[in-house]
């Protein structure tokens, strides 16, 4: 075998360990990228779900009725009869 051989065959040999090392770093960010984005994507339903209760709150506390109810019971308010009623110009 020729120097020049054995250099050949030592310089692919490194450039297929190389390239190894470098197919594993590849597949373990893919795999890394993929569970941040599984995470991210959870975190996505959670929050989904909690506007969809916050929607539901929200409606429920801007019923005029509901209003009305918490002015009269914690709050001790009444409707102001007619003469109580001023129009400020």
């Amino acid at each position: 075998m020729k120097k020049s051989d054995f250099y050949l065959i030592i310089g692919l040999l490194l450039m297929v360990v190389s390239s190894s090392i470098g197919v594993v770093y590849s597949q373990y960010q893919t795999r890394s990228i993929f569970a941040e984005i599984e995470q991210i994507r959870a975190q996505q339903d959670e929050m989904e779900s909690e506007w969809g209760r916050l929607q539901l709150e929200i409606s429920s506390r801007t019923n005029y009725s509901k209003i009305e109810e918490t002015a009269v019971n914690l709050l001790g308010l009444h409707r102001p009869h007619p003469q109580e009623i001023r129009i400020i110009e």
